[in-house]
């Protein structure tokens, strides 16, 4: 999936578990929700062209999501944020995996370091990404328009209603 629907879906969620659509999940709960693919940028940074051989790795195990939203959780000093946290980096692993996956290792390694084994289900178009320029392609803008025709009513309806 695009950055926007796990964007969304973390307002959304965000939103759901506190009762209601509010400014403050604009700023926070898409960041937490991108968190497994800041891979992306951690190679790009480090490897260059070869970074997008470093993302679905370790990022996207259930290890690392269950580590990232504990240690969140303490830097905040808000260990009740912990569910939701959680909830939020779980939500990207789960689109992620409903999307079709076209760069090897297809899938994601749910159960890494205990298992190589990975995991698609390929049941909608995903992004694109075997190399950066087809990370920016027109196919790519396809999807993304997809996705926020079927994301943002959500979004603008949750939050619509957090205004009354």
């Amino acid at each position: 999936m695009s950055p926007l629907a796990h964007s969304v879906a973390g307002i959304w969620l965000a939103a759901r578990h506190e009762g209601g659509g509010r400014l403050h999940h604009l700023l926070w709960a898409p960041l937490i929700a991108l968190l497994p693919d800041f891979d992306l940028l951690v190679g790009w940074l480090l490897a260059g062209k070869r970074g997008l051989e470093l993302h679905q790795r370790y990022t996207h195990t259930l290890l690392f999501v269950f580590a990232a939203s504990l240690l969140i959780s303490l830097l905040l000093r808000r260990f009740r944020l912990f569910p939701l946290i959680l909830l939020l980096l779980l939500s990207h692993l789960l689109l992620d995996l409903v999307v079709t996956d076209q760069k090897p290792p297809i899938g994601i390694p749910l159960f890494a370091p205990l298992s190589s084994k990975t995991f698609s289900l390929g049941l909608f178009p995903g992004i694109r990404k075997a190399n950066w320029a087809e990370l920016f392609s027109t196919a790519n803008l396809m999807t993304v328009l997809g996705e926020a025709l079927l994301s943002l009513p959500l979004l603008w309806t949750l939050l619509r209603r957090g205004e009354r």
